[in-house]
């Protein structure tokens, strides 16, 4: 009963601290994607439209042999601005109810910097 009781305590605040150590995975993949859009910016006068056109792809900023825990997209690109999100993989996600985060969740990043999403 006591173990049953300390591992109550024990586990959700594990899975939380596990899934806030996941999302720094995505706010750093997304902070080094605006660098590259900012780059590529400063070449171009508009900002890019895919991973392809840029220095930089997230699928890739990982170490090696690393399973990514989140899938990136860009969206509403122009010469004005630009939207990076990552979404969590929900098949690798357990602690929903533990962590308060919906399974799938998104952060995103836009050409000021600032980091949004859903969880």
């Amino acid at each position: 009963v006591i173990i049953g009781a300390i591992a109550s305590l024990a586990i959700p605040g594990y899975f939380s601290s596990v899934e806030k150590s996941r999302k720094q995975e995505s706010l750093t993949a997304l902070t080094a994607l605006r660098d590259a859009q900012m780059r590529f910016f400063m070449q171009n006068n508009t900002f890019a439209g895919t991973f392809a056109q840029l220095d930089f792809s997230p699928a890739a900023a990982g170490p090696p042999g690393s399973t990514p825990h989140f899938t990136y997209a860009l969206s509403g690109t122009s010469a004005t601005g630009f939207t990076g999100t990552a979404t969590r993989n929900a098949t690798q996600f357990a602690g929903a109810l533990l962590t308060g985060c919906p399974a799938g969740y998104t952060v995103t990043i836009d050409q000021t910097g600032t980091i949004g999403g859903t969880c």
